[in-house]
């Protein structure tokens, strides 16, 4: 999956300015409550769904419900929502077969911004606008309300043309068209063959016949069109980011095997661990290991285990849990006897650490809810091993243990993360409108950037806790 390295809103929730701000392999999300910091996570599966997936946009999941165009949009009032919100990302693009070929990665940068209208029944979002961009390129489409009224121009540093598939136009599905068309035909235009056999790319203006140079301009463009060709043919490799809420399903006694599809309330892990034991002895004592790993240094337990109550595979189970003290040689505890927050981490860590992830971002929402502070600071320790891994977490959270963990690690370096792999985006309330600032540390771990607002708070706490008042 791409790693997104920026994100950009605009009249979006409590954002009313435009704003541009820079992700890292693992990104904190702190500020007051109700400063955007979920809508914000929400923002970010909506755009990689929608754009990466074969599905439509949407902005309501069980995860994340922001509810109607009134409650997505920038409403001052609670009466007149803005007319239309912008958001978009910009990702880094490989291209796989020149990987292949050569062994080496090659990897460009493409900015994808989308803006959203009320549907016909002014209900919820559609997409009226979509642009794909290139650092010498770009390809825009805008989407009327009805199905022929529907544009696509396409840009080079050397012209302008308009976008018009014709019956035996390579095409597949709705978004990205013109990147796919790309990816099918782009490699035989910038050897020269058949260029000027493109009927549908018509010069617009001044704009010569496209030539092989403006295809290298729109190379960008059509790495992005192969990536989107990939996730078509291969439907086993999602492209949908793991999206966790700050609660996750409660504990039960006994579980029944049965299918499962994976949820951000953790709702199937029980089932997946114990298939995991069942069928896959080898993956899930690698997982089983790491697990109790994190259990130690954390401090919630020392072993996990899945107790079958029966002899077939798909009879019921239970989930077992021993911590010290028992006794080498007790039976563990069933899950729903021991600590709450072992039931609530358990999802969490099992997505990190699972031997064959199936995502590569995950978008995390108060994770720390119901660990104790060392827990929290245990969890800090596992994102930056995760972070370091090729993948990139997006964490919301209000425990300064395990943002002071992070830059500890880092600071000391316990972990292969630097400085700048590590990125707080501190969420500041101005009346109606939040502003994003991006913050950062030094290799002594101070923090970089801070506004007032964040020094003010944090800074006099804990100058408060060192040098008590007279």
């Amino acid at each position: 999956m791409p790693v997104m390295e920026s994100v950009t809103l605009e009249n979006f929730r409590c954002f009313r300015e435009k704003q541009t701000v820079k992700l890292a392999p693992l990104t904190l999300l702190v500020g007051e409550n109700s400063t955007g910091k979920t809508s914000f996570l929400a923002l970010i599966r909506a755009l990689m769904v929608g754009s990466l997936e074969y599905r439509p946009f949407t902005f309501s999941t069980p995860t994340y419900d922001l509810g109607s165009y009134k409650e997505i949009a920038y409403n001052s009032d609670g009466q007149s929502a803005a007319e239309s919100f912008t958001a978009g990302f910009r990702m880094e693009v490989d291209d796989l077969d020149d990987w292949l070929q050569s062994g080496i990665r090659h990897f460009v940068p493409v900015d994808l911004e989308f803006t959203f209208r009320k549907d016909n029944r002014g209900t919820f979002p559609v997409l009226a606008r979509q642009r794909i961009a290139g650092e010498d390129s770009w390809v825009e489409e805008e989407k009327g309300l009805g199905n022929n009224e529907n544009h696509t121009h396409v840009s080079t540093r050397l012209g302008t043309w308009r976008f018009q598939p014709t019956h035996d136009t390579p095409v597949i599905g709705e978004f990205g068209d013109f990147a796919r068309y790309l990816a099918v035909r782009g490699s035989l235009a910038r050897s020269g063959e058949n260029v000027g056999k493109m009927p549908e790319l018509s010069p617009l203006g001044d704009s010569p016949q496209i030539s092989k140079d403006d295809f290298r301009d729109l190379l960008p463009i059509e790495r992005f069109g192969a990536l989107l060709l990939r996730q078509f043919r291969r439907a086993d490799i999602p492209l949908e980011p793991y999206s966790s809420g700050p609660t996750q399903t409660r504990p039960r006694r006994i579980y029944e095997s049965n299918q499962w599809q994976r949820s951000g309330d953790g709702k199937h892990t029980p089932v997946r661990l114990a298939e995991l034991s069942a069928f896959q002895a080898q993956s899930w004592l690698d997982l089983k290991a790491s697990m109790e790993v994190f259990g130690r240094t954390s401090g919630l337990f020392d072993e996990i285990d899945v107790r079958h109550l029966g002899e077939d595979s798909g009879d019921a189970f239970q989930l077992q849990i021993r911590k010290g003290g028992m006794g080498v040689d007790a039976l563990g505890r069933n899950l729903v006897d021991v600590g709450y927050g072992v039931s609530q981490v358990l999802p969490i860590v099992t997505e990190l650490l699972q031997p064959s992830s199936p995502t590569d971002i995950y978008l995390m929402q108060q994770p720390e809810v119901h660990l104790h502070p060392s827990a929290q600071a245990a969890l800090g320790n596992l994102f930056c091993d995760i972070a370091a891994t090729d993948r990139q977490l997006i964490v919301e959270t209000h425990s300064d243990h395990l943002v002071d963990r992070i830059r500890m690690q880092v600071r000391d370096d316990r972990t292969t993360l630097k400085p700048e792999d590590v990125r707080i985006l501190y969420f500041e309330r101005n009346d109606l409108d939040v502003e994003i600032h991006e913050l950062g540390w030094d290799e002594s771990g101070n923090i970089e950037n801070a506004p007032p607002s964040y020094r003010r708070f944090f800074m006099e706490e804990v100058e408060r806790s060192i040098w008590p008042p007279d």
